[in-house]
């Protein structure tokens, strides 16, 4: 605080609070030489700021515009700045939950354009992801980032940006195979699926509905679980009655294709006895009735 700081005569000299407020009142709006700025760069340097003197620097400085003449400033001395882990995880911290405004992220898009991420970058980048997936937050990330979307029409200047981003984009050989190892793993595949189908929302359609209402009046046990709440060998059934009996209900359109036996045969590995209805079939709601009777 100008000559305050300078000064010798006060070197480690305890200051009462009194004393203080009254060199900080003298030392406001007063302009400080550069000198006497490089001199106590200088003293601060590597000296450690408690926390009460860092709260007090944040709440002097909360909702303070900063000029752009000094966002320049810290720009250029803030460029090359290696920063200890700590400081990354207290920065984090900080900015968690805290929306950025759309010149922020304009800002941010424009300065990652063209940029070529490092190898050590990526490799960064790729086990965050990796950990992150095995943590419980993921399922709700992804229905959060489902939620945020459904409904969404991309505007055109969205499309016209993505298909610009994607023009010649080509996986390495690596990436691939990491994908195709990645999808191998049963468990990892399990909950991507019911991350995917919680994340869409799905409810039981009208087919799903109907053939819920008739098991329930056989039993009560049964569920629908057609949103991902079961997955098996990678595949989920529509229906549980919470044992070791499935039922599967396949539409005439997409499941056109489908061998109903290769389900069934599937399932029974895994000690499921399974049913395949077929959509038509609901339409003779007795011959159903005799199928289920039959099966439960």
């Amino acid at each position: 605080m100008g000559n305050y700081i300078i000064a010798g005569w006060n070197k480690g000299k305890h200051l009462s609070e009194q004393h203080k407020a009254r060199i900080g009142a003298g030392n406001k709006g007063k302009k400080r030489t550069k000198e006497q700025i490089a001199k106590m760069s200088l003293i601060s340097k590597g000296k450690p700021v408690s926390q009460q003197t860092r709260d007090k620097i944040s709440n002097a400085l909360k909702g303070k515009l900063v000029s752009n003449k000094t966002r320049l400033k810290l720009s250029i001395a803030l460029t090359g700045l290696i920063r200890s882990e700590q400081t990354r995880t207290n920065i984090s911290k900080a900015r968690k939950g805290r929306p950025s405004s759309k010149e922020a992220n304009a800002k941010r898009s424009a300065s990652l354009i063209g940029r070529i991420i490092s190898l050590e970058h990526r490799a960064k980048i790729s086990a965050g992801w990796q950990h992150f997936r095995q943590t419980p937050e993921y399922d709700s990330y992804i229905c959060s980032l489902r939620e945020r979307t459904l409904g969404n029409t991309p505007t055109a200047a969205t499309l016209l940006k993505l298909k610009v981003s994607h023009t010649g984009l080509t996986q390495s050989e690596e990436t691939k195979t990491k994908r195709r190892q990645l999808w191998a793993e049963p468990n990892f595949k399990a909950r991507v699926i019911k991350a995917m189908r919680l994340g869409l929302l799905i409810k039981p359609n009208k087919p799903e509905t109907t053939l819920l209402s008739i098991l329930r009046g056989i039993n009560k046990q049964w569920t629908f679980v057609g949103d991902g709440q079961l997955i098996i060998a990678g595949k989920n059934p529509d229906f549980w009655d919470g044992g070791h009996k499935l039922i599967e209900l396949f539409g005439d359109y997409w499941h056109r294709d489908d061998n109903p036996q290769k389900r069934i045969e599937l399932f029974k590995k895994y000690n499921y006895d399974t049913l395949v209805i077929w959509e038509h079939e609901l339409k003779s709601p007795n011959n159903v009735l005799a199928k289920l009777h039959q099966f439960c």
